[in-house]
């Protein structure tokens, strides 16, 4: 486990990275300021993603 990223990849590389993210079908919807991802429940890594998005969505300025 990469202890600076917190995720299951470790030191890939980040196209590889990039790749895996495109293999996640869904939606992005807009509303209300706010940034709501629609994404196929039997994706590749899904939880891998929300998990980045809930610490991306932490650090955020209000």
């Amino acid at each position: 486990m990469n202890s600076r990223f917190g995720c299951e990849a470790g030191n890939a590389r980040c196209t590889s990275l990039r790749a895996r993210l495109f293999e996640i079908g869904g939606k992005i919807a807009s509303h209300a300021r706010q940034t709501i991802p629609h994404l196929a429940s039997t994706a590749p890594d899904v939880h891998l993603l929300l998990k980045r998005m809930k610490l991306v969505a932490a650090r955020s300025l209000p």
